[in-house]
């Protein structure tokens, strides 16, 4: 199956050069830019020329709303997401000296080439994270790493998970009994696992 690739501001530019370059190499697409659809067609129609499966997702990045929405429709056309390039970014609508610049112009700027492209690669690692390691669906408590390995912590399961890196399969399961305290947090040291419990005890664990 083709991964996906999820490009911000790849209607035109820089961001539209690194669309071209990942559908000529067996992408499938999905381009966010803030213009209306009608107005990117030619670029998308370009992409799809490649073979690619091309989605355009309109919306703004440095609204929280819009990136979820963003997703969403990722989710929903493609069913996953492989990588992300955070291209968007924009410059004050009005270039001013520092000594006048306006603070809706500095929100505006470090709205989308900040704190939308920090939030939005967060959005997305969460999702790869769910994608590879099932059990992370779960909203791991903890994680650790083992070598190749990747331990995570499921407080609903009260359980332990390996997994293995390369595959994302679960190689490993430690069980916790009902009675015992949920786990919270972990770290790996020297082949044991450290970790809290849900009312605050430090756990030693050896694997």
């Amino acid at each position: 199956m083709k991964r996906v690739a999820l490009i911000t501001g790849g209607s035109r530019g820089i961001g539209y050069g690194i669309a071209q370059h990942l559908a000529q190499n067996g992408f499938d697409i999905a381009i966010n830019g803030v213009r209306p659809a009608g107005a990117v067609t030619d670029a998308i129609n370009e992409l799809r020329n490649t073979g690619a499966d091309v989605l355009y997702c309109q919306g703004n990045t440095g609204l929280s709303e819009d990136r979820k929405r963003i997703l969403k429709e990722v989710e929903g056309h493609f069913g996953k997401l492989n990588v992300l390039v955070n291209n968007a970014g924009i410059a004050p609508k009005q270039r001013r000296d520092l000594l006048e610049m306006t603070e809706e112009s500095f929100d505006d700027v470090l709205n989308i080439n900040l704190k939308g492209a920090f939030f939005l690669a967060q959005q997305s690692a969460n999702w790869m994270v769910e994608q590879k390691f099932p059990t992370a669906a779960n909203r791991p408590h903890g994680m650790g790493w083992e070598g190749k390995y990747l331990w995570l912590t499921d407080s609903n399961l009260n359980a332990f998970f390996r997994h293995d890196t390369g595959t994302g399969e679960i190689v490993e399961k430690i069980q916790l009994a009902d009675s015992d305290p949920l786990p919270h947090g972990m770290s790996i040291w020297n082949g044991v696992m450290w970790y809290c419990d849900d009312v605050g005890v430090i756990c030693r664990l050896k694997l």
